[in-house]
């Protein structure tokens, strides 16, 4: 008898991954891809090298049945048409929307859109993308995310998960729908806009004509998955009311779990307000700006790599490293501020550097000042929501322990670290799971799939101190907000 599993397909911008789960074992089967997108790019020959690679790791086994397939994936865009064909190149993250257009929408509506749609409108969202286009063709077309592109071609089945749906421009995250009355302001047909579900939901089975390819069955159901930062806070443990996940990593993304919020308060806080992957829950909070990718970039620089001798020994005296303390203070919005701050014009600055100051402080300095804009962005979140006791950390920044101890204690709140801090996978498992009836409760899924395995308290010594410190940066970035607006 064969065993029972999933598929698991997690879509980055730079390499892709296929993994196999199986019941009441785990993880046995996982085979990954680099690729390199650009802004824009032919997502058939992106579906294609994903096909290949589900071909390969399931041409691996002989004895286990895929009862189930989940896909997070990159927030990206395409339109298609009822066929499913490309009507023009995919959109990654790192497009930016037709500024005209962005403009335009801003006379016309004013901040009424922002309440509905749960964010300021920005360059980044889709309508931005692809609204002139659609309004321009003759073909009708239908608005996908790369996700459920990849979906489609799996089910032959349109549709799109709430929490993408909160990134297009046309949504009502309040009321849960695609909004008419904005498809209409945007003068676009309301039959671009495909049906929504949330997460765990079926979508279909895989197709007759691609199983045979994919050696899967066709009785092997396609659940409807989520954005892959959406999917990282869920196998997190963001599965619940009044949980707070970070994802560290090249821009940092921050989301606090509720059950209910005022839109127009989070709005006018800098937060952004999304439908949750999960029913009866939302999400406040959203992207910063550049943060584990500044420090990168420092690396970079100094010709480090995190075995470099430097590096190593930066870690063993970071406690005695005096940065901010010194008076060393630095943004790292290399490419411009997202939550709260939302200014594209925000760039990298160095405020108090002096002769004494050597690449570690720094560093350092770098680092705190990313670890004080999530300070900022908390105290936004408790604004609305009360006290963040806890902080949960994943993602490629929530590796070194001495660095989540200095962002605990700037922070005020304990961190706390699962298992896996790549944990995009481990969403998709318990979406799957769960809809598969593996586990009862998405609580049973996560806590199988992805214990706690530390927690790290804040430094009570060192907690005023820092306190002090924020203040300061905080006025520093409101300073400089107006300086790159001007």
């Amino acid at each position: 008898m064969k065993k029972s599993g999933i598929l698991a397909l997690d879509v980055g911008t730079s390499s892709i991954r296929a993994s196999i789960y199986i019941k009441d074992e785990g993880m046995k089967h996982s085979l990954a891809m680099k690729h390199h997108l650009e802004e824009r790019f032919i997502i058939d020959d992106l579906w294609a090298t994903i096909a290949q690679l589900i071909k390969r790791v399931t041409g691996s086994i002989d004895d286990i049945f895929i009862e189930a397939i989940g896909v997070s994936s990159f927030l990206g865009w395409v339109i298609v048409n009822q066929n499913g064909e490309p009507l023009e190149k995919a959109w990654s993250w790192m497009a930016y929307g037709d500024q005209a257009e962005l403009k335009k929408a801003k006379q016309q509506s004013g901040n009424s859109i922002n309440e509905i749609i749960g964010r300021k409108l920005n360059e980044q969202l889709g309508v931005f993308y692809w609204g002139k286009i659609i309004r321009d063709l003759n073909d009708d077309a239908v608005i996908l995310s790369v996700k459920d592109f990849i979906n489609y071609k799996l089910t032959n089945i349109f549709m799109m998960d709430q929490s993408h749906a909160s990134y297009s421009g046309l949504y009502s995250v309040a009321e849960r729908r695609w909004d008419t009355n904005l498809f209409k302001e945007f003068d676009l047909p309301f039959t671009a806009a495909p049906a929504l579900g949330y997460g765990h939901e079926v979508i279909g089975t895989v197709s007759c004509e691609i199983q045979s390819y994919l050696n899967v069955s066709s009785d092997t159901k396609v659940i409807l998955g989520g954005p892959d930062g959406t999917l990282a806070i869920l196998g997190g443990g963001g599965y619940q009311a009044d949980c707070t996940v970070e994802v560290m990593g090249t821009t940092d993304v921050i989301f606090h779990v509720l059950d209910s919020t005022n839109t127009k308060d989070a709005v006018a806080n800098g937060l952004v307000h999304n439908s949750h992957i999960l029913p009866g829950l939302q999400c406040i909070g959203g992207p910063t700006g550049m943060t584990g990718g500044a420090l990168e970039w420092l690396m970079r620089k100094k010709a480090w790599d995190y075995d470099h001798l430097g590096f190593k020994n930066m870690v063993k005296n970071w406690q005695d490293l005096k940065a901010a303390e010194s008076g060393l203070f630095i943004l790292s919005s290399l490419t411009g501020a997202r939550v709260p701050d939302w200014n594209p014009q925000m760039r990298g600055t160095i405020v108090g550097l002096k002769p004494e100051h050597d690449f570690e402080e720094i560093y350092k300095a770098t680092f705190e000042g990313i670890a004080f804009n999530t300070k900022r962005i908390i105290n936004k979140i408790e604004s609305l929501v009360g006290p963040v006791q806890a902080l949960t950390a994943i993602g490629g920044g929530a590796k070194n322990m001495d660095f989540l101890q200095t962002r605990a204690t700037i922070a005020g709140a304990m961190i706390v670290i699962p298992k896996e801090i790549e944990a995009s996978t481990i969403g998709v498992l318990a979406l799957a799971g769960f809809s598969l009836k593996w586990y009862h409760t998405m609580e049973e899924a996560l806590s199988r799939l992805n214990p706690t395995e530390k927690v790290i308290e804040p430094s009570v010594i060192e907690m005023e101190n820092y306190s002090n410190l924020y203040e300061k940066y905080n006025k520093l970035t409101n300073l400089m907000n107006g300086w790159y607006s001007k």
